[in-house]
This record gives C-alpha cells, sequence and structure tokens, in this order.
C-alpha cells in the first residue's frame, strides 16, 4: 500500500475533533431520544471509547472538551488510573 499522506495526523485529529462535537450535540440536544429508547448506557460506552483512544493517541485538544466537561473529565481519570 501507499504511505500515508504528510497530513495524515491532523487530518484525523480534525475528524476525531468533528466526532466528538456529534457527541456534544447528541447529549446536549438529543439525549431525551436516548432517554426514551433506553440507550443512554451505549451512548455513554460509545463516548468512553472515543475519549479512551483519543487520550491515548492525543487526538483531540482539550479545549474541544469544554462542550463536555464534566464526563470528559470524568472519562480521562478513569483512563489515567489504568
Amino acid at each position: 500500500g501507499k504511505p500515508f499522506g504528510k497530513n495524515f495526523h491532523e487530518v484525523a485529529n480534525k475528524i476525531f475533533a468533528r466526532i466528538f462535537r456529534v457527541y456534544a450535540i447528541m447529549y446536549h440536544c438529543h439525549f431525551e431520544v436516548f432517554q426514551s429508547q433506553d440507550a443512554v448506557s451505549h451512548l455513554n460506552t460509545s463516548l468512553k471509547h472515543l475519549i479512551f483512544f483519543s487520550t491515548c493517541h492525543g487526538m483531540i485538544d482539550e479545549k474541544e472538551y469544554k462542550a463536555l466537561a464534566e464526563p470528559v473529565d470524568r472519562l480521562i481519570s478513569q483512563y489515567e488510573s489504568m
């Protein structure tokens, strides 16, 4: 295969930041839908995987986390204690 482009990390980081923004919208605007479908645990687990992976690989700048600061801070602390 071909090697990744020179800006691969920059593009990947931007994609992860945008995915995180989608999570922020889901939590702030559509949380009731997840509650009504008994799917909050799935949403939380999915966010946890995103935060753990992005923390491990430095994919999302900390300033992006402000929209969901409390749950993200808790997840990062959980990750760091592992």
